[in-house]
């Protein structure tokens, strides 16, 4: 998993905004942006597939109560 912290590149790119509460499966060969707060509430889980990219917009974070796979 790769996790890369800022805005996406100022190249066209495809990607993903997650934003709130998640869970599911972040699947290889996509980006997500993270335009807001993530969390993973308790019993939820969020798998993040190896090849991933994951950035971050400034100041947001991840809150895990939950499990990340």
């Amino acid at each position: 998993m790769a996790l890369v912290i800022g805005f996406p590149h100022s190249r066209a790119e495809a990607y993903v905004t997650v934003n709130g509460v998640v869970s599911g499966t972040w699947t290889a060969g996509t980006t997500y942006y993270v335009s807001g707060n993530v969390t993973i509430n308790s019993g939820a889980t969020l798998t993040i597939e190896n090849g991933v990219f994951v950035k971050f917009a400034p100041g947001m974070q991840m809150t895990v109560t939950g499990a990340l796979n």
